[in-house]
């Protein structure tokens, strides 16, 4: 989703791009790639810049392989893209990884910052193994940025997309008691972050890409409910998620992380949508 958002940016900034794809290919402008395979036809050798947004979705239950997927999708790909980049005679002068607040771990009481210590549970030490496998494209003086995403809200892909039918027929609810916080990004946020990390070289390290404005599970589901002109009266019971997802229940949907983005806001990024309702508004008057 986020690729093919950041795609119709470079497009519409008349900037040539290559796409790195997961199935062989004869098709110009794309590249097969595959870590475990050690595969990437082509190299990297002609560009400037690199944007590493891979990794298996963690939606659906977390089968010991499903896990598997998604740690080594995240920790071995950014690994073997670092070890190609490293060997190149002309390496990118940027590389922009997504990351993840799920850095912070499940439950944290007070707010996190990008200064924050990680937390701890399967994702936690997913992306601490995620983010300390680019480190070492830093001791060679490539710039590195990472993205801690929280949770991307678009009209075409992600969590909203999901909500949006059961919300439109007026069956919405909070999950749980609905007090647990929830830190959120809107799609074109998140592209302005990727197109400023590689055109600034102001941008470096970690930042969390989150909106200033975090709400609980309960508030976003009645601002949802109310831009979409419905009641949201039901609620989904905990033990009903649990029983269905197991851990990826607790580990996600039921994670309560209120995440600050205060190296975003030190250097006043322009968020596009800094306040729930009017992004929602926006990305569901399209």
């Amino acid at each position: 989703m986020i690729g093919k958002a950041l795609i119709k940016r470079f497009r519409s900034e008349n900037q040539p791009f290559l796409k790195l794809v997961r199935q062989p290919t004869s098709e110009e402008g794309e590249r097969f790639w595959n870590y475990s395979e050690k595969v990437l036809d082509g190299g990297i050798d002609d560009c400037d810049a690199l944007v590493h947004l891979a990794g298996e979705t963690v939606d659906g239950h977390w089968s010991s392989f499903k896990k598997q997927l998604i740690y080594e999708s995240r920790v071995q790909g950014t690994e073997f893209l670092v070890e190609k980049i490293l060997s190149s005679p002309s390496p990118p002068k940027v590389v922009v990884f997504a990351s993840a607040i799920g850095f912070y771990g499940q439950k944290r009481a007070d707010w996190v910052t990008e200064e924050s210590p990680p937390g701890s549970g399967f994702l936690a030490d997913v992306v601490e193994d995620w983010e300390q496998a680019s480190e070492v494209l830093q001791e060679h003086g490539i710039r590195v940025v990472r993205l801690r995403l929280g949770v991307v809200l678009a009209k075409e892909g992600g969590a909203l997309q999901k909500m949006l039918p059961v919300f439109r027929l007026g069956l919405g609810g909070a999950i749980g008691d609905g007090e647990q916080r929830m830190s959120w990004i809107t799609l074109s946020d998140v592209v302005e972050m990727i197109w400023q990390s590689i055109h600034s070289e102001s941008w470096q390290g970690n930042y969390n890409a989150v909106a200033p404005e975090v709400v609980s599970n309960l508030k976003f589901s009645r601002v949802l409910a109310t831009v979409l002109k419905r009641p949201a009266i039901l609620k989904v019971p905990k033990f009903m998620m649990e029983t269905v997802f197991g851990e990826m229940a607790d580990s996600t949907v039921l994670s309560d992380l209120a995440v600050q983005p205060k190296r975003l806001m030190e250097m006043n990024f322009p968020f596009k949508h800094p306040k729930l309702q009017p992004a929602l508004e926006d990305l569901l008057s399209k």
